[in-house]
């Protein structure tokens, strides 16, 4: 009867212990994930091959072992020393008051913890602030390579000590009393019985513990690193949870990739687990009390299947829905409580009567999310994907996206006319012998510019600053121009901002569009290999023109025209400094009407003025005069399917996409409702209703129903956005274009290469934009440094490159 109190714990060792040891041999496959863990094929060690060919890995497996290893002698003994000092309180309110105090972080989560940390470090945080007070230099805590890891070490100590002082308490207080009782009549003072009887009797449990921690020398805490770290930090703190998680989710994800990492990482855990178990055992003995169990699991992974719906898609005699379904979709446009509680969502919902289940994405996490939604096939019913060809390729070959019925271009004509407009279409039906995802085109009707370039590489600056300080105002700057207007307005401060001026307001990614695209259009992540005049595929960030760019951007980074922390920043937090505070000279904007007029409420809205007498937009050329860019394909991202969706639900999407593709669907997206919103004047030319300075997204935000056909294409001709700064986008595209051609220096878009997918391809991917962040900040001399990064990176990039020159000869 005894032992039948053991069967709940065995069948749960069983359960979430044993079996999912069996994903382990994923590390042996290429996994399928339409085929399962046992259907997939076996492989190997192909695996580890490609692990070890990787010295990122090897620098992370290093780097996590250093940071443990400190961790281990600097870190551990905290709990221990806490729980002797409270023990020795004597008042029994003080010592619960300072447990509560001392176990409290631990129940904040790192997210918080790294918030909080973040913001009193910053350079304008608290203690910086304080510094200046006192009138000290600012000092960059969080871009300080040399700070990172003993910021670690203190974050981690005030987290964790006090909950595993809890342990070591619990130890003290099963020691025999009569011993102390005893040393106290033998003269003992409190130290000679901390050292002599306290310390002696809890060893047991302190080497139990190190044996534990010594066998999770190569886990770290994710978390903390993973929300502390930036940019400029990449070099320190990129351990292994990190890197695993970078080649699961933020790449093309291959889960036989990480899940070798992983074995790797395990088998060296239960090595230095045994090790540390005998050297415990020799130094003292084979005490009973030292004795430990480990076991360990690996994360299961749970396949949902996507709900079917009920319901169909019978309508009545006035042409309306009968039944309601609920369609879940994940799109990148924020819903804030009651933004759909307004006409134009009524309509829609009315319309095609539907319930909308909405998914909000960040923009950060876009990537990592859609994949982790799509490989463990929870997608929601639609979902905007960021298209990467590698990852829809696997996805199409295990079955994760739905396969559109051979008529669908009969039954929904005007999605299949954009459909038709984007190219990538067509080629991959030529790939995969069907349509497994829509592609959304950029253009439909109103192609601004020949050829057609990407909408970056435009800037806002002040023209009221550039007049103040006697800046000529033109059409395109070079990069170094744009760097000595910035330097004039630091200089002279026309504005009156003080010290919250940013001369040049860019993130990462918008230095990179802005100082390094303009001189190397290959440095950038969509197009960093391409075919030289030699024929051979080359690797763009390796070209002297990328060192050329670097340089810029370090000078300006040095002459403190970006922002000290400007590598730290998300989203749209280098604009806001132009459109919210009123503190930029310069930021990056991109070259849709949409956005100028965009940025003009903006300003209304928190600044009070009309743009039109401070913003002046402009192109940014190469140092050698030359417009570099990408060639436009029509496309930019692409809707997805959950592969369980029900023909209804399918169905029901697929009408509303088709009306929002018609005319009378883009009128009432881009312009709203008609007599309301807009109206045609006597010529028959459509004239906007809204109040002077606002948009549609004043009165109906977040609109989100226009799934497919984006929003540049009718912003060429929308009325709604004034008539100047759409002839100001369509002028600018069409000078991208000229000059591109004049220079033939526009990147163009090759099918053959974009299109095609390998092991090799996946790992020759980077994060461009912290690459190049990290560079400039680090260190010494920057082209020693840029030479260095790129001989590091040529064990993954070569194996592409003869790829490519092999198959594209």
């Amino acid at each position: 009867m005894t032992y039948t109190l053991l069967i709940p714990g065995l069948v749960w060792l069983i359960l979430f212990a044993y079996m999912p040891m069996g994903g382990l041999s994923l590390a042996f496959k290429d996994y399928k994930a339409n085929l399962g863990i046992w259907g997939s094929p076996w492989s190997g060690f192909e695996n580890f091959k490609y692990v070890f060919r990787d010295p990122t890995f090897i620098d992370a497996v290093w780097r996590t072992l250093y940071i443990n290893i400190l961790k281990l002698i600097i870190q551990f003994p905290f709990p221990i020393i806490l729980a002797l000092l409270l023990n020795e309180l004597r008042m029994r309110r003080g010592k619960k008051w300072f447990q509560t105090v001392l176990t409290f972080p631990h129940f904040l989560s790192w997210i918080i913890v790294s918030g909080v940390v973040i913001n009193v470090l910053a350079y304008d945080g608290l203690v910086n602030s304080a510094l200046g007070l006192l009138g000290l230099p600012t000092i960059n805590f969080l871009g300080s390579e040399s700070n990172f890891v003993p910021m670690l070490l203190l974050t981690d100590i005030w987290k964790s000590s006090g909950w595993g002082a809890i342990i070591f308490l619990a130890a003290i207080s099963g020691i025999d009393q009569d011993q102390y009782e005893s040393a106290q009549i033998d003269g003992a003072s409190r130290m000679q019985q901390m050292f002599k009887i306290t310390l002696p009797n809890i060893l047991p449990t302190i080497t139990v513990m190190f044996i534990l921690s010594v066998g999770g020398l190569m886990s770290s805490g994710f978390d903390q690193i993973f929300n502390l770290a930036n940019a400029a930090t990449k070099n320190v703190s990129e351990v292994l949870d990190v890197y695993i998680y970078r080649i699961t989710f933020q790449s093309s994800t291959d889960f036989s990739f990480s899940t070798a990492v992983s074995l790797f990482r395990s088998l060296v855990n239960m090595v230095l687990l045994l090790l540390a178990d005998r050297f415990a055992k020799w130094l003292g003995g084979d005490d009973e009390r030292i004795q430990c169990i480990q076991c360990g699991c690996c994360p299961s992974k749970q396949f949902l299947n996507g709900q079917g719906a009920s319901g169909g898609n019978e309508k009545d005699a006035e042409g309306n829905y009968k039944d309601n379904l609920t369609i879940s979709v994940a799109n990148l446009t924020e819903i804030k409580n009651g933004n759909l509680d307004n006409d134009f969502h009524k309509f829609w919902t009315d319309k095609f009567n539907v319930t909308w289940d909405y998914n909000y994405i960040d923009w950060d996490s876009w990537g990592e999310k859609l994949r982790l939604w799509i490989n463990s096939g929870d997608l929601p019913d639609v979902a905007v994907w960021n298209y990467v060809h590698g990852d829809a390729m696997n996805s199409i070959d295990q079955g994760l996206f739905y396969k559109f019925p051979d008529d669908w271009k009969e039954r929904w004509p005007n999605v299949a006319a954009a459909y038709k407009l984007t190219g990538l279409g067509d080629k991959l039906e030529e790939l995969t012998g069907g349509t497994y995802v829509l592609p959304r085109p950029i253009y439909f009707e109103n192609k601004p510019a020949d050829p057609l370039t990407n909408q970056i590489g435009v800037i806002a600056l002040r023209k009221d600053w550039a007049e103040a300080v006697g800046f000529e105002l033109k059409d395109a700057y070079t990069t170094t121009e744009l760097n000595e207007y910035a330097e004039l307005v630091k200089e002279k401060d026309p504005g009156k901002v003080g010290n919250k001026l940013v001369p040049l307001s860019y993130n990462a990614a918008d230095a990179m569009t802005n100082i390094i695209m303009p001189n190397s259009v290959h440095a950038m992540t969509d197009s960093p290999f391409y075919k030289g005049e030699d024929g051979q595929f080359h690797w763009g960030p390796a070209d002297p023109e990328t060192l050329t760019g670097l340089k810029l951007m370090q000078k300006a980074y040095k002459d403190g025209l970006l922002n000290p922390e400007f590598y730290t920043w998300k989203n749209n937090e280098g604009q806001n400094n132009f459109k919210v505070t009123g503190t930029a000279a310069v930021t990056s904007l991109g070259g849709l009407a949409s956005y100028r007029q965009g940025l003009d409420s903006d300003m209304r809205k928190n600044l009070g003025v009309d743009s039109d007498d401070l913003v002046h937009t402009a192109i940014v050329l190469g140092d050698d005069g030359k417009y570099r860019n990408m060639e436009q394909a029509n496309f930019w991202s692409a809707l997805i399917f959950n592969p369980n969706i029900s023909d209804e639900k399918f169905e029901r999407i697929m009408d509303l996409i088709d009306y929002s593709t018609t005319k009378e669907g883009q009128l009432l997206i881009n312009m709203g409702f008609e007599g309301k919103d807009w109206k045609y004047d006597e010529n028959n030319e459509l004239v906007s209703l809204l109040p002077e300075g606002t948009v549609l997204e004043d009165k109906y935000p977040a609109r989100f129903e226009g799934l497919y056909l984006l929003g540049d294409d009718f912003s060429v001709v929308n009325p709604a956005i004034k008539k100047d700064y759409r002839e100001r986008a369509v002028k600018l595209f069409e000078e991208k274009a000229k000059l591109g051609t004049e220079g033939q220096s526009l990147a163009t878009y090759d099918w053959d290469v974009n299109l095609y997918d390998s092991k090799a391809k996946s790992q020759a991917s980077f994060d461009y934009q912290n690459e190049y962040a990290n560079l400039i900040l680090k260190n010494g001399d920057l082209e020693a440094n840029w030479k260095e990064w790129v001989n590091s990176k040529m064990s993954l990039v070569q194996p592409y490159l003869d790829e490519l020159n092999k198959e594209f000869k």
